[in-house]
């Protein structure tokens, strides 16, 4: 059992990092609407958990996600108790949940709320705040980005394994690019 659980996380396009949100997944062809526990998310789809109702694998359905919106999606795996659900969205759709990513790491929840809006929107900005241990901050363009670290176009090159603040979040630096850094989140101020 461990293994397949490893095996399976071994294959996801994009990581994850646990945490807690309220979200629901209804299955339209069902008129079914099951509330749930958001564990973790990616651009590319989720873990979720809930009680009582089997959503079996395969089932075509919509996970609506408290202030980051709703997402259409295949459910994909069980195992005990968490269930997969992977997304059916296009690239666009992709950007703007990266941009509420960056939006929750710069700023915690409420800098997701705040993207939740019915008017036309500016195109996001991708930048985040690197602030350095001595104090100084550079602006870096977001490369790459999910709720488990970031990958940031910068002009400094810390060490390795050093912790840095990323926006409202903390994250330690686990390798070097030609133009940049990437980093692992330590926790989330806000969630």
């Amino acid at each position: 059992m461990v293994e397949a659980r490893k095996k399976t996380l071994d294959q996801r396009a994009a990581a994850r990092v646990p945490l807690v949100l309220s979200a629901t997944v209804s299955v339209p062809d069902k008129a079914l609407a099951v509330p749930c526990v958001l564990i973790d998310l990616s651009t590319t789809g989720a873990g979720i958990q809930y009680e009582d109702a089997q959503l079996d694998a395969g089932l075509t359905a919509i996970l609506d996600i408290a202030n980051f919106g709703r997402f259409n999606g295949v459910t994909v795996r069980h195992s005990g108790q968490t269930r997969g659900f992977k997304f059916a969205e296009d690239e666009a759709q992709r950007q703007r949940l990266k941009e509420k990513l960056i939006a929750f790491v710069a700023r915690g929840i409420a800098g997701v709320a705040v993207e939740r809006r019915k008017q036309p929107r500016a195109p996001g900005n991708t930048d985040l705040i690197l602030t350095l241990p001595s104090g100084i901050s550079e602006t870096c363009e977001v490369l790459d980005i999910s709720l488990e670290g970031v990958s940031l176009i910068t002009q400094s090159r810390p060490p390795i394994g050093h912790l840095l603040r990323v926006g409202h979040s903390y994250a330690r630096v686990v390798s070097h690019r030609k133009d940049g850094i990437g980093m692992k989140f330590i926790n989330f101020i806000g969630v």
